[in-house]
């Protein structure tokens, strides 16, 4: 979620609510407009489908802007106050494209740092599971079924920003290959077999999440 710097939302509820006071009955036809936009995307977020986030609300963004400016005109200060609520939102722009905090999830930088096929086939566990189609998109993946498979190497994936120092889990069989690779935004643990051992069960790396989250669990050539 893309948050506003403080003070800049108390700031922008506070002009808007001056704005809000001059908008008329003559307005409900713009107010219904900016209600179903706003509105339609909520609802189903309570059923079930979040679908609240900034592209989907963009549509509210017409008869709210207009709004704003016809009830900009029945008041003395309407001006200074959509002249606020465009440097609020100016402020709150530059913000979030000078965060990387606020920027998409890397998942290019994940598929560098997981390299290129392997001789050996791989599983890659990963967190946030939804992520999987990003990084489907820079290196083939493919579903593991719920049952034995057996693989020369284990790399779990977590994707969280400014993320702790990861503690390797033991794996009867495995041993990290390698230090956790930490960046800013991601995790990656490298695990390579030890010795001959029976087929890894499936709920065996369920539980290799670093994240606690349900993650994806994948092959990779």
């Amino acid at each position: 979620m893309i948050r506003c710097p403080f003070p800049t939302l108390p700031l922008a509820a506070l002009l808007a609510a001056g704005l809000a006071l001059f908008v008329r009955r003559g307005d409900r036809a713009l107010i219904a407009l900016a209600a179903i936009a706003a509105g339609v995307p909520i609802v189903l977020a309570v059923f079930g489908a979040d679908y609240v986030i900034t592209r989907n609300l963009i549509a509210a963004m017409v008869p709210l802007v207009v709004l704003a400016a016809v009830a900009s005109t029945r008041m003395r200060a309407g001006g200074l106050l959509i002249a606020g609520l465009c440097a609020i939102g100016v402020i709150a722009y530059a913000g979030v494209e000078g965060n990387v905090l606020y920027q998409r999830d890397d998942w290019r930088g994940v598929a560098t740092a997981l390299g290129a096929p392997t001789a050996t086939p791989r599983v890659v566990v990963i967190n946030p599971s939804d992520g999987v189609p990003a990084l489907g998109i820079y290196m083939p993946l493919r579903p593991i079924a719920h049952a034995a498979y057996v693989s020369a190497e284990i790399e779990v994936v977590d994707l969280t920003h400014n993320p702790p120092e990861p503690n390797p889990i033991a794996i009867t069989g495995y041993t990290a290959c390698s230090p956790p690779q930490v960046t800013s935004v991601f995790v990656i643990v490298r695990y390579c077999e030890t010795a001959t051992r029976p087929p890894l069960p499936y709920p065996n790396y369920e539980n290799l999440t670093l994240a606690g989250r349900p993650p994806s669990i994948l092959a990779a050539p």
